[in-house]
């Protein structure tokens, strides 16, 4: 089995929550609230409601995410431990969102009548998301 660094784990799955704060907060907010139909009196009156157990469900959420991406760098890592860690992080991302995230979140695209912009903006940040994990992971093995 493998040894894994479960301070990676936890600072990864944070990694996560801070691009997505800065993705769907400054850089790309209003872009999302136009593309999902939310106004800004919607998310004031989440915000009245309070979010800390969305925040902690999202970070659990994390959690796994980075804990289970962590098997996959550490078996890449010991199939081929002539790559740079850094590489096999970030590879290991990326070949996970192409074969996972990007191909079955398309199905909102074509069923459900989502836009490909939506899809776009929701991909790029996963996209983004995974590839820092994995440079996480990959570096503190």
């Amino acid at each position: 089995m493998f040894e894994l660094n479960y301070w990676a784990i936890l600072v990864a799955a944070l990694a996560a929550m801070v691009i997505g704060g800065m993705w769907y907060g400054p850089l790309f907010g209003k872009v999302w609230m136009r593309l999902t139909g939310i106004s800004q009196e919607k998310i004031d009156e989440i915000k009245k409601k309070g979010m800390a157990k969305s925040y902690i469900l999202n970070f659990v959420g994390y959690l796994v995410m980075a804990y289970v991406l962590a098997y996959f760098v550490l078996g890449w890592s010991t199939s081929q431990p002539e790559l740079n860690p850094v590489s096999i992080g970030l590879q290991t991302g990326f070949w996970l969102w192409l074969g996972l995230i990007a191909t079955s979140s398309m199905s909102p695209v074509l069923w459900e009548g989502r836009s490909w912009k939506f899809w776009f903006l929701n991909n790029g940040y996963s996209l983004l998301k995974l590839l820092a994990m994995g440079a996480i992971l990959g570096t503190w093995r």
